[in-house]
């Protein structure tokens, strides 16, 4: 029987781990059973794939105890994946270790995906990698006190007559996280300093300001006086406005999901999946109180979002590619795809997408979220270029920022270090 097992390492999070429950039904369909091999949050999971992240962790505060003794997927001394969870940022950087799709899933099927989310899995021509959803931003905020009429007025008196309203502008954001931070109760706004989450939100204001990130070949181009402000901006609100929880350089993307749930942030930048727990009130103190909208615009009116996709792959050292890419079509088949839907998720099938968007009810938070990623996707999608070594650069940038966020660099040093490669 062991020559019928898949094994496969799958990303880990409340975002992915329904579609997981899923798997006893391929086993009954196929008569494959699926061995799990690995459920990590996506960094660990690259190590794993890739080896550790180039960028030193010596000093970082955000690092976390890991396995190190684990070897790579690939190595002699592991057994080898059929299937493993990825993201289209680390295309380039996983090309060299995955299996090229094309031929072995077929035009048939890879035809219902969205054409420039199939791009983003794309190295020098080569599809290695199937996007499993479309990730776009939204800005979560509270509306039992955004909305609250003595907050209204409060904030009217504070401000010297301005109205109190969902941030449209990211100078307006600073402003309302200060209002609504009460010190040991709640803060204005929430970010991660121990992922890949605080680069997105750092090259997203970035761009919004009339900057630019990164150059097609990978050439940063963020040591600019914009890039200063922006560094400037995340620094005040977490030191001088004290607008951001101290936790922050520990907090990855799903510690601030949580957190805005639990009611302990006002305003959040989160991804349209997130719905499956924000609208439980099981696991959600803002069940019913809470509402999206686009993203704050830089001063000019320009909206940039983080943009890509989460996918599948299959490593190259796969000892059955067939049967795992039976497991692929399974998982994304248009039934998975709208049960994703269905927690908020923006499919990558064409087709489950329009099925999902035409069984929406209009007025609802569930049609409004999916109409304004949806509207994001055309507008604002901020997406990083495909180069070796990305993963390399992104976590390198991580780490200046977060040294210059909590005052132990200044950030015109932090920036122009972080572009040199240091």
């Amino acid at each position: 029987m062991a020559d019928r097992v898949l094994r496969a390492a799958f990303v880990e999070g409340a975002r992915f781990a329904p579609l997981y429950d899923h798997l006893p039904e391929f086993t009954e369909a196929a008569g494959r059973l699926v061995d799990v091999a690995y459920r990590e949050p996506l960094p660990a999971l690259l190590d794993r794939l890739l080896g550790p992240a180039p960028a030193s962790a010596a000093d970082d505060p955000s690092a976390r105890p890991t396995d190190s003794g684990a070897s790579p997927v690939g190595s002699p001394d592991v057994a080898p994946l059929h299937l493993t969870s990825a993201h289209s940022r680390y295309t380039a950087d996983l090309a060299s270790h995955m299996l090229p799709l094309d031929d072995l899933l077929g035009p048939e099927f890879l035809t219902a995906f969205d054409p420039e989310a199939l791009e983003w899995c794309r190295w020098e021509g080569r599809l290695v990698q199937v996007p499993r959803s479309v990730e776009t931003r939204l800005l979560y905020y509270r509306t039992d006190i955004l909305e609250d009429r003595r907050e209204r007025e409060w904030f009217c008196e504070a401000s010297g007559g301005a109205d109190l309203r969902v941030p449209a502008t990211w100078d307006e954001l600073a402003v309302v996280a200060q209002h609504f931070t009460r010190r040991g109760r709640t803060h204005g706004f929430t970010f991660p300093g121990a992922d890949a989450g605080l680069v997105a939100l750092f090259a997203e204001i970035l761009v919004s300001v009339g900057g630019t990130f990164l150059d097609p070949d990978g050439t940063p181009r963020w040591a600019t006086r914009a890039g200063e402000w922006v560094v400037t901006l995340l620094r005040d609100l977490f030191r001088r406005w004290e607008a951001v929880p101290p936790e922050m350089p520990r907090q990855t993307e799903e510690d601030v999901s949580h957190l805005f749930r639990m009611g302990l942030a006002s305003l959040c930048c989160d991804y349209p999946d997130t719905a499956r727990l924000l609208r439980d009130p099981t696991f959600s103190a803002v069940a019913g109180w809470h509402s999206v909208a686009l993203y704050p615009t830089g001063p000019e009116g320009a909206r940039a979002v983080w943009t890509g996709a989460p996918t599948f792959a299959i490593p190259a050292g796969c000892p059955d590619p067939d049967g795992a890419a039976e497991l692929l079509r399974f998982l994304l088949s248009t039934e998975n795809q709208l049960a994703e839907a269905k927690q908020g998720a923006l499919p990558s099938r064409l087709d489950a997408r329009e099925a999902a968007r035409d069984a929406l009810r209009l007025g609802t938070i569930g049609e409004l979220r999916f109409r304004l990623a949806e509207q994001t996707l055309r507008e604002a999608a901020l997406v990083p270029p495909r180069f070796p070594g990305y993963r390399h650069t992104e976590e390198r940038l991580r780490q200046a920022l977060l040294r210059a966020v909590l005052g132990e660099q200044d950030p015109a040093a932090a920036l122009t270090q972080a572009a040199a490669g240091e």
